[in-house]
Parts: structure tokens; sequence; C-alpha cells
């Protein structure tokens, strides 16, 4: 909730609903949320393997005969294909808990 709010107030609701649909809409909140975990999930995933890869990794490996030529490239485009499709099952999980099919709380009172 608190991630998708952030994202309304600075993204969302100006430059892509700009008022043409209430927060409230489960087809907003659907679009919301696949953006924020696309987005999301790419950030994730490129930061720490771009800080891996130029900090880490040692590059001797690359000369190996086992290394496929192309494989960095290959390996970005895997990962980066799967992020889609991880994010339509979060996006499902995540919009049963907006409309309170879960056992979750806020608050216990």
């Amino acid at each position: 909730d608190l991630a998708l709010d952030i994202a309304g107030d600075w993204v969302l609701d100006p430059y892509v609903w700009k008022g043409s649909l209430p927060r409230d809409n489960t087809v907003r909140q659907l679009v919301d949320l696949y953006l924020v975990y696309c987005i999301g999930g790419a950030l994730m995933y490129l930061i720490p393997a771009a800080l891996d890869f130029y900090f880490l990794f040692d590059r001797k490996w690359m000369k190996d005969k086992q290394w496929i030529p192309g494989q960095v490239g290959l390996e970005l485009k895997l990962a980066l294909s799967s992020i889609p499709q991880m994010s339509v099952l979060m996006t499902l999980v995540s919009i049963w808990e907006l409309k309170g099919y879960s056992r979750l709380y806020d608050r216990v009172d």
C-alpha cells in the first residue's frame, strides 16, 4: 500500500492517469501495481548485478573456453524478460490483499 501510494502521488497521478480514474478503481490498481513491480524488479536486479559485475566479478572467467560469446547479454535478456511474468503473479496476489481477501492487517485493535 505504501509503495503504491508513493508511486501514485509522485508519478502515476500527474503523468499517467491525470485524474481520469479514481484510485480505488480495480483496473487502475492492477496497472499501477504491475508497473511498480516491473520497474522495481528491474532496478532491484540491475543495480546489484552491475555493481557485482564491475567490482567483484573476475574477468578471467570470460577467457575460459566454456564461456559463451555474448553470455552476459544473454543472461541479462533472460533475467529481464522474466521480470514481467513474475510481476503478473505478484500483481494478482497484491490486488487480493488490497481488496481485503487476506488476513493482513494494518492495525490490530
